[in-house]
């Protein structure tokens, strides 16, 4: 598995892309998937992802993953990208998304094969292990049918993002109650806004992606 996973700063996109599929931006298709924008009243189509994207040369292709028939079409989607980027935003409506039409299956699926993935926020809370802390940070009402908050389970870690307290909407000590509420229960990863967590095979570091 190639995964990158930020918090908000996308200063490692380039090199990892790379270093994981051996060209430069401008030379890849890029699938964005923006199921989680959708869901938020401030930039509802994660246009300033696309827009930094764009700058860094990528060709890109926006996907709602909701709108798969089922996990067969959204793995033919996959297919045709060299690269996914999965957008931030309301972390329950991205996993809701993927969970609903067997699209999350199929994103395991083509990851564990070798597409690189890229996560902003909620795109790298999804993959983690459980999705329960994040309730603090996003709102999980906007997915009232799902039954759990179980993760992909791509890494063994539940990423919290944005832990930083910079953004005004997270201070400090919403992250301090985290580790308070969660923090023998669920396996934390606070990742701040200026990093990356940096996933190769079975090794993961986290690395600089202001």
């Amino acid at each position: 598995m190639k995964m990158l996973l930020t918090s908000l700063g996308l200063g490692a996109v380039t090199d990892f892309v790379e270093g994981a599929a051996g060209r430069a931006p401008e030379q890849l298709r890029l699938g964005f998937v923006w199921d989680a924008a959708a869901a938020e009243d401030i930039d509802p189509e994660g246009q300033w992802q696309l827009d930094r994207l764009t700058e860094l040369g990528f060709e890109a292709t926006r996907v709602l993953a909701r709108d798969a028939a089922d996990g067969d079409e959204f793995a033919r989607t996959l297919a045709d990208v060299d690269v996914v980027y999965v957008a931030g935003g309301n972390s329950f409506a991205l996993l809701d998304a993927l969970r609903g039409n067997g699209s999350g299956d199929a994103l395991v699926r083509a990851v564990r094969e070798g597409l690189p993935y890229i996560g902003l926020s909620a795109g790298s809370v999804v993959v983690g292990s459980a999705l329960d802390p994040i309730v603090l940070l996003d709102d999980p009402s906007v997915a009232p049918g799902l039954a759990d908050f179980s993760g992909l389970a791509l890494v063994p870690h539940v990423v919290v993002p944005h832990a930083d307290g910079k953004l005004p909407p997270y201070p400090p000590e919403l992250f301090e109650r985290i580790a308070a509420v969660y923090g023998e229960r669920f396996p934390l990863l606070f990742l701040d806004d200026d990093a990356a967590l940096l996933a190769s095979g079975g090794t993961f570091r986290v690395i600089d992606s202001a």
